[in-house]
């Protein structure tokens, strides 16, 4: 049944697929091999003309929106909307970092309320996720299955044969390619922070043997100061970059039309009980100098996050870093506050990168809210929002989940 459907709907574009929907009897067995060969062509021919078509549409709405732009659009924007992206313009993503974790039905649900809101970036994270309690990633409620990072027990050996240590990759290829056909695209964390001993613990923290506990009460120079450890992650980078996504037929680093940006870590180094102990301010860079081989066809380089505004403009390294594209922040410092602050602070942020050579972008990547009630924390949300677009910089609140949920 589901040949022949594919059958069909391929016909109206393909004649070959013709063949299968006329009457041929007397042929037996061979029939049956024919039209399950043909349908299982023709299945083929009808992906690539949905992503033909996905490709032609995003490309016509593209030079719609370009021609749009050159009219009147950014002259309301902030002089530093050119920070955000090359175009001037602006645009919103959100976080929904296990979206993949989720059923189908949701998914669904999630890119469709992502899609009428006109929302163009998704954020997720490569990470661990444990359905049940006393799990913290996620909260329980949700229909996410548990589901393993690839390193989640060892590092390295990054053999993809072994279908249940690579799971995770199979549900995030099938979100991107959701997500591909609604004009959605991804920035993907590649890894989280807070899996080196804090809310997880992978296999980064048995093999170089981390402290655990509260991140405020961690130093990590075994990690982010240890040459043997570089080595590891960035052959961790490298792997991800380089796994083909089976239904757009590309690498993820190369998979421009798709994922927008790659992030070298969720918040690294953040949150660490001594700032002077530890802390790597080259890390970025070296991390983002072993990716670049792996990156092309639009995909950007990101930082994954700082853990707050302050620690992006003091680490000069990265605004100095030609291999890093975009300098990503988070806060949570100014929830129903005066927000002159964050404004300043994404000002001088704004004004780093612009002077950058080469230039670079920034994205106030995540910012949430807590509050007893959606309509409270969609207020505060709001007047974030209302920040942030002051300075004319793209933004990602934490997080996106299934509506009315």
């Amino acid at each position: 049944a589901f040949g022949l459907h594919s059958v069909h709907q391929a016909s109206r574009r393909f004649p070959v697929c013709l063949m299968v929907k006329l009457p041929m009897r007397g042929f037996g067995g061979v029939w049956l091999v024919t039209a399950a060969l043909l349908a299982a062509t023709c299945a083929e021919l009808e992906t690539r003309a949905r992503v033909s078509s996905a490709q032609a549409e995003r490309t016509a709405a593209a030079s719609s929106a370009d021609r749009m732009d050159r009219g009147n659009s950014t002259q309301s924007l902030h002089p530093l909307a050119a920070a955000g992206n090359s175009s001037g313009t602006m645009w919103t993503g959100a976080n929904a970092y296990y979206l993949w974790a989720l059923d189908a039905a949701d998914i669904e649900a999630v890119l469709r309320a992502m899609q009428a809101a006109r929302i163009k970036v998704l954020r997720i994270f490569v990470v661990t996720v444990i359905s049940k309690p006393p799990a913290h990633y996620p909260k329980d409620g949700t229909t996410a299955k548990t589901c393993y990072d690839i390193e989640h027990i060892e590092v390295g050996g990054f053999d993809q044969t072994n279908h249940s240590r690579f799971e995770i990759l199979d549900k995030i290829d099938y979100l991107i390619y959701q997500a591909f056909l609604k004009d959605i695209k991804l920035d993907i964390a590649l890894h989280d922070r807070y899996s080196l001993g804090t809310i997880l613990s992978d296999g980064y923290v048995s093999k170089y043997h981390l402290p655990t506990g509260a991140a405020d009460k961690q130093d990590l120079p075994g990690f982010y100061n240890n040459p043997k450890a570089a080595v590891d992650f960035d052959n961790r980078l490298a792997s991800l970059l380089q796994h083909v996504n089976p239904y757009l037929k590309k690498l993820w680093g190369f998979l421009g039309e798709a994922i927008f940006s790659v992030g070298i870590e969720n918040e690294a180094q953040g949150h660490l009980k001594d700032a002077a102990h530890g802390v790597n301010p080259g890390w970025w860079c070296a991390r983002a100098r072993a990716m670049k081989p792996y990156v092309g066809g639009g995909v950007q380089i990101s930082l994954g996050g700082t853990w707050d505004l302050q620690s992006a403009i003091d680490n000069k390294e990265n605004f100095a870093c030609a291999d890093i594209d975009i300098i990503s922040v988070h806060s949570y410092g100014w929830a129903g506050a005066n927000y002159t602050h964050l404004i300043v602070k994404l000002g001088t942020i704004a004004s780093l990168v612009m002077e950058a050579n080469p230039p670079q972008r920034v994205i106030f990547e995540e910012f949430g809210q807590a509050g007893p009630n959606q309509t409270q924390r969609g207020a505060v949300l709001g007047d974030w929002m209302a920040a942030v677009n002051s300075v004319g910089i793209p933004f990602m609140p934490w997080q996106l989940m299934k509506p009315g949920n």
